[in-house]
């Protein structure tokens, strides 16, 4: 479904893009240039601590008889 919220944030992503040669590069510069300049603090977590999994107990495959064919 799109509403018009979503045309005008696509719009703006690719005039966005357009200004800057769809360069990712040269986006994601401005980007940071952008985010230095705002004076906003940037947070970033470090890695989750690992987790220790004990492992499941290994079962001993199981045979199946084979069912008689009906007709």
């Amino acid at each position: 479904m799109e509403t018009d919220i979503i045309r005008e944030i696509r719009a703006f992503r690719d005039a966005f893009a357009a200004a800057h040669g769809y360069d990712v590069h040269a986006i994601g510069e401005t980007l940071r240039k952008q985010l230095a300049e705002s004076g906003r603090e940037v947070v970033s977590f470090g890695p989750r601590p690992a987790v220790q999994i004990e492992p499941l107990p290994r079962r001993e495959p199981q045979t199946v008889e084979p069912t008689p064919a009906t007709t």
